[in-house]
């Protein structure tokens, strides 16, 4: 049962080589992690529900790697989810455990607390909800937690264990290979980070601590790396503030996915590896991918600057029209189109749906708009349902504009070089837009500008023509 369901290779089971730095720099050998989730899985039982509200701590990597262990189904939240929030989740999944690194008054009414240690509290329900669970699942991960509405996308063991093996392959990960977990748990990225290192017995260092701080480049210096991963809005933080402070000569290879990256910061990207002589891959997925959906060949990123390569081991990509034809001539754009054993079993709104026996065709439609070139090289150009990410957020403009309808404000929403935009016609105070931004979304404020237009561009159909919104942009 044991290697049926988990990742970790048994012969790493008694080892005591180093698997974790802790965020309290504590060293945790393999054979100790396996103790650990041995020792946590006890409290937890099958085919049950455990909501983690997850931190990059050495807790919530062991609630979780437990749970892949027990059979028990997490749900990934942040740490810092509105009550509200929380609150309309619990209600639609009822979940059997809720877990957090510190005490949640709320909860005691329907749930009773067990301190399992200082920093690990489970919170098991009063009530025993039997579940009724399609044991192929492994875990949720919400599909857009931007907007708070909630959404969750259902991920299997096979869809783990082979996006895990793939990444591992193509990055030629193996032992030595160590890593900061900078990215958030209950992201996926940073998740298959996790995932991939500990397969390849390889090291992880755990921190709580923003690359903006000097801390986390102290513990960059000192723990020295070998790879190192993140989303547009991380290498833009680093091109303005630490690019040519700091030495990346430790580094074997960077990742980039979460987004797009442009052009002129790839460039600099570029330059920085050839300076340190480490890779640079840029990569494309999406969550309900497992995440990862193709890779440039680090070797090709200046020929084909921009593009997101080729499907991983195993997948295939193709482009579809309007119609749903299969676009056979380079340079036309198309509706991305991906298959794979990696493509994820379908949502879950609620508990319900986590019954459901879903017929898994292994495609999926990603939503983005692409092209190819004569060698077969895919650019991403767009998004057709106007879903976009920042800091690797995913975040539906839609949604958006309709909070802000609620307030009588019409405004409408684009996303350009990293920012969300937010346009209208008359004046209406910038603080208190991004105020209430803030107050219903978890986008952040330094990534939002706010725009006044003569007018809003619109097709005789009424529809926003949003490529024409920045022409009509007076500024603010």
């Amino acid at each position: 049962m044991f290697t049926k369901y988990f990742f970790l290779k048994n012969n790493l089971h008694n080892s005591n080589r180093t698997a974790v730095i802790t965020e309290n720099n504590i060293k945790i050998s393999y054979s100790l992690l396996f103790k650990d989730i041995k020792n946590y899985s006890k409290y937890i039982h099958k085919n049950t529900i455990l909501l983690i509200l997850s931190d990059n701590s050495y807790n919530t990597l062991v609630v979780y790697l437990s749970c892949i262990y027990n059979k028990t189904l997490p749900i990934f939240l942040d740490k810092n989810i509105r009550s509200n929030k929380l609150e309309g989740i619990i209600k639609k999944f009822n979940p059997n455990y809720i877990w957090s690194s510190s005490n949640i008054k709320t909860l005691e009414a329907k749930y009773c607390k067990k301190n399992i240690s200082e920093q690990s509290i489970l919170f098991q329900s009063i009530y025993f909800y039997n579940h009724k669970l399609d044991p192929k699942i492994a875990l949720l991960l919400s599909s857009s937690g931007s907007t708070g509405s909630f959404k969750f996308i259902k991920i299997s063991y096979k869809n783990i264990k082979h996006n895990t093996k793939t990444i591992s392959q193509y990055l030629k990960l193996d032992k030595n290979d160590k890593t900061i977990i900078n990215l958030p748990f209950n992201y996926s990225y940073g998740l298959s980070l996790i995932n991939t290192h500990l397969l390849v017995g390889g090291k992880i260092l755990l921190t709580k601590n923003s690359i903006l701080s000097k801390e986390f480049w102290n513990t960059f210096k000192n723990f020295k790396p070998t790879n190192f991963n993140g989303v547009p809005y991380t290498y833009e933080l680093i091109a303005k503030l630490y690019l040519n402070k700091i030495d990346f000569s430790c580094l074997k290879f960077i990742t980039q996915a979460g987004g797009k990256l442009n052009k002129d910061l790839i460039k600099k990207l570029i330059i920085t590896s050839r300076k340190y002589n480490f890779k640079f891959y840029m990569m494309y997925g999406q969550t309900e991918a497992s995440p990862r959906i193709s890779y440039l060949n680090p070797n090709l990123i200046e020929e084909k600057i921009g593009s997101i390569g080729k499907p991983i081991k195993g997948g295939k990509i193709w482009l579809e029209d309007e119609n749903n034809n299969i676009i056979k001539r380079p340079y036309r754009e198309g509706e991305l189109i991906y298959k794979g054993p990696n493509v994820f079993m379908g949502y879950a709104k609620n508990i319900k749906d986590l019954d459901t026996k879903y017929i898994n065709s292994n495609i999926l439609r990603t939503g983005d708009i692409a092209e190819y070139d004569s060698d077969k090289f895919y650019f991403i150009k767009g998004r057709k349902n106007r879903y976009s990410k920042i800091y690797g957020n995913r975040i539906n403009l839609e949604e958006i504009e309709n909070i802000f309808l609620k307030y009588k404000y019409p405004i409408v929403c684009s996303i350009k070089d990293n920012y969300l935009n937010i346009y209208c016609e008359k004046y209406i105070n910038s603080k208190d837009l991004l105020n209430m931004l803030k107050k219903n979304t978890t986008i952040p404020i330094n990534r939002c500008r706010v725009h006044i237009i003569k007018k809003i561009p619109r097709n005789n159909s009424g529809k926003v023509i949003y490529n024409k919104l920045d022409a009509n942009n007076v500024g603010q």
